[in-house]
């Protein structure tokens, strides 16, 4: 937002007389642009870089003349490769770089598991996981982390459900709350927080699966990444895992009109 805010004040300090058209303001014109993109802090993947480049290489070739010229080209090039860079979130900056964990592999392979390996666009919510990896979201297990008391507890339910804090308590036994992102992300060193694997047994936590995603053939879950998925057969799930199976969510309602 700082960014969209930095160009338009930027773009728009520049006159916009229709009476004033001499070359010389044209270059002015298009100075004031470049100190304006100079000024800009983005933050995230290259693609938004590339946003702004289209952007701003639309408001100068609809503005002025200048860019026939080569020079003013090159020193636009020139100054959008300066834009920097800034990480607001070390998630999706590490995500870039992180694979499938290989625990998660080794404990499969070795227990002489059938899986299937699934690529999809990057997604971050279960549903529109659920969606990118085209299976319908009771067979997407998304992990909810809670703490009771001062343990960490995985719960495991389908991508079309909520997680039910009294259901989890009646569970559990005790009192529960949703876990917070920065007491548990050191658990799960090798992946990206919001893609662990449902193996609470590989990060020593303790497993528990909704009934609703037990009674499935086969789930589908990510497998540390917001771009990697496996599909395997419950039962071999159940038999690696041995989670404890509970009521522990509501089913989510379907938007009116969607």
């Amino acid at each position: 937002m700082n960014a969209a805010i930095d160009l338009f004040v930027g773009f728009h300090a520049v006159p916009d007389d229709p009476a004033v058209a001499v070359w010389a303001d044209r270059r002015e014109r298009v100075d004031r642009a470049f100190e304006a993109v100079e000024r800009v802090m983005l933050s995230g993947y290259d693609h938004f870089k590339r946003l702004v480049i289209f952007i701003f290489a639309n408001f100068a070739c609809s503005h002025t003349q200048f860019f026939r010229a080569s020079a003013p080209l090159r020193r636009c090039l020139s100054v959008l490769e300066r834009v920097e860079m800034t990480r607001e979130s070390d998630t999706f900056c590490s995500e870039a770089v992180m694979e499938m964990p290989k625990r998660l592999i080794e404990c499969l392979d070795e227990n002489k598991i059938r899986y299937e390996v699934l690529h999809h666009p990057e997604a971050v919510t279960a549903q529109r996981i659920a969606q990118a990896e085209h299976v319908k979201g009771r067979y997407h297990a998304k992990v909810v982390i809670v703490k009771s008391g001062d343990d960490h507890l995985m719960m495991v339910l389908p991508a079309d459900h909520h997680i039910d804090l009294e259901k989890v308590e009646k569970a559990v036994g005790k009192a529960a709350s949703l876990d917070k992102e920065h007491e548990f992300r050191s658990l799960f060193p090798d992946c990206v927080t919001g893609a662990m694997p449902p193996f609470g047994n590989l990060y020593g936590l303790p497993t528990y699966v909704d009934q609703s995603l037990a009674e499935q053939d086969y789930i589908v879950f990510e497998a540390g990444t917001h771009i990697d998925a496996i599909k395997m057969s419950y039962g071999d799930y159940e038999k690696i895992v041995k989670p404890k199976v509970n009521d522990l969510a509501i089913k989510l309602q379907p938007m009116k009109g969607a």
